[in-house]
């Protein structure tokens, strides 16, 4: 059996916090745990795409990777996502749209939870006020 692209949807919200972050100036990066193997596709399926994919990333790895590449801003959904982001000193996003909840991720690390990336385009925009100068 073939899974259609129809059966893969982005999370509400992904879309527009891409193109915020394009919009600044800024490059898109993904950084996952997962296999390459399933995230190119599924991006591609859901009509998302990352200017730099960092998969079999785990946990404590990803602020490695957030550090080499200069990032501000990390968004993630899980506690060790927003420990990644809090190590690599840059601002931890966290998303409750995954397993955890919003009190899990702020004691990761989480410097503030969204409820959903439909909120993260106006988070950054009052976020870059605050970083660029």
């Amino acid at each position: 059996m073939r899974l259609g692209p129809e059966l893969t949807t982005p999370l509400p919200g992904a879309g527009e916090a891409l193109a915020a972050v394009r919009a600044a100036g800024e490059r898109a990066i993904i950084i996952t745990a997962k296999h390459p193997v399933s995230v190119g596709p599924s991006l591609t399926a859901a009509g998302l795409e990352a200017d730099d994919l960092y998969t079999h990333v785990y946990g404590p790895e990803k602020a490695a990777v957030l550090t080499q590449v200069g990032a501000a801003v990390y968004v993630g959904d899980a506690p060790a996502d927003m420990a990644a982001a809090a190590e690599a000193g840059v601002h931890g996003v966290g998303v409750a749209t995954g397993s955890f909840s919003a009190a899990g991720l702020m004691a990761a690390g989480a410097e503030v939870v969204l409820g959903s990336l439909l909120e993260f385009p106006s988070w950054y925009a009052a976020a870059r006020g605050g970083v660029a100068g």
